[in-house]
């Protein structure tokens, strides 16, 4: 339970935004909320998923509740910051709230019946986000920034996931969803269409971007073992020049996250995975770390782009560990994060 200081720095710090315009102003000068925002999903068909809030003054852990006065929504999947609004998908919701970054009121709700199973949100153009949908035929649903109207749908593969843009293309992971697939769908976001089909290793939850514009694809596979683990991951790595596999890693080893997130790269070189526990690799390394980078496991990572500490989400005690990105030492934590955190935004 968050503590009623924490409790009281919150209200403070949105009751000194609010103040600082009016209905009147509709052009208000004050800055977005800047700290680490903390998705968490929250546990199945509970109807507590949640956006965490962290800086130095704040420790919020339900900022949309705090802020709107009713709950997020079921298995809250992605939150993602398009100018001077918040997307947030709550997938088993089947819809994505719209809030504005000043200060986290929800301006609007996503929820037309094409929604059936949002998981990622992604601006394409100055005026269009992408929404990547469903659990088996998979979309990209196409919505107007300013009307926040759906106007378009691009047929991609199966369970669509995480996306990443690079210049006029749009990256689609086709995980397969409750079907299979093995694939990555191109999408050219000045024409609205599929352009070419990547094929990498099945399950592909996961995709990062390197420096270099690569694409670090993570695929689960297909073999399990008794206790669901995935025996047989891959990581992907893709050219987006040509959108070519330039390199494939077969990690060898029992990947033991449930987690979705399971990569990530820094601005300096370096990916970080997930298998038998945490590894970190150079992105022009030929062959795969032997020595782990940390023992611990989590359900989540990311990299500061600021700092470059990186953030490691754990789901079993609803923290966000930082870590030092040489030698994995604990700097800090953000605790009593809601259930399941799975990933963080940096918004400076």
């Amino acid at each position: 339970m968050k503590s009623l200081f924490k409790l009281k720095w919150a209200v403070i710090a949105i009751a000194a935004v609010l103040a600082s315009c009016s209905e009147d102003d509709p052009t208000p000068s004050y800055p977005a909320l800047k700290g680490t925002f903390v998705i968490s999903e929250g546990s199945y068909g509970n109807n507590n998923g949640a956006i965490g809030f962290y800086n130095d003054e704040v420790e919020e852990n339900d900022l949309f509740n705090s802020v709107n006065g009713r709950i997020l929504g079921d298995v809250v999947q992605d939150f993602t910051v398009v100018d001077t609004l918040g997307f947030i998908v709550a997938n088993n919701s089947q819809k994505v709230e719209v809030v504005r970054m000043r200060d986290f009121v929800s301006v609007a709700t996503l929820d037309d019946a094409e929604l059936s199973y949002p998981r990622f949100v992604k601006q394409a153009t100055e005026n269009t986000i992408y929404i990547s949908n469903g659990s088996f035929a998979g979309q990209v649903l196409v919505y107007n920034i300013e009307t926040l109207e759906l106007t378009g749908n691009i047929a991609v593969g199966n369970g669509p996931e995480m996306m990443v843009k690079v210049g006029d293309k749009m990256y689609v992971a086709n995980s397969g969803g409750w079907d299979v697939d093995n694939t990555i769908s191109v999408i050219d976001i000045t024409e609205g269409k599929v352009i070419k089909t990547i094929t990498v290793g099945q399950a592909s939850v996961t995709m990062k971007a390197d420096k270099d514009n690569n694409l670090w694809v993570y695929s689960k596979g297909s073999e399990m073992d008794v206790n669901w683990n995935y025996t047989n991951p891959q990581i992907f790595k893709v050219n987006t020049i040509t959108d070519e596999v330039t390199k494939s890693y077969n990690i060898g080893k029992t990947l033991y996250s449930w987690g979705s997130n399971l990569l990530t790269t820094s601005d300096d070189g370096y990916v970080y995975y997930f298998a038998d526990a945490t590894y970190k690799m150079g992105i022009n390394d030929e062959e795969l770390p032997v020595e782990a980078w940390t023992s611990t496991v989590y359900y989540g990572i990311e990299i500061n782009p600021e700092n470059g500490n990186v953030y490691c989400m754990d789901a079993i005690n609803n923290e966000v560990v930082i870590m030092d990105a040489d030698d994995a030492s604990v700097i800090s934590s953000l605790t009593e994060t809601a259930t399941y955190p799975r990933s963080v935004v940096f918004s400076y």
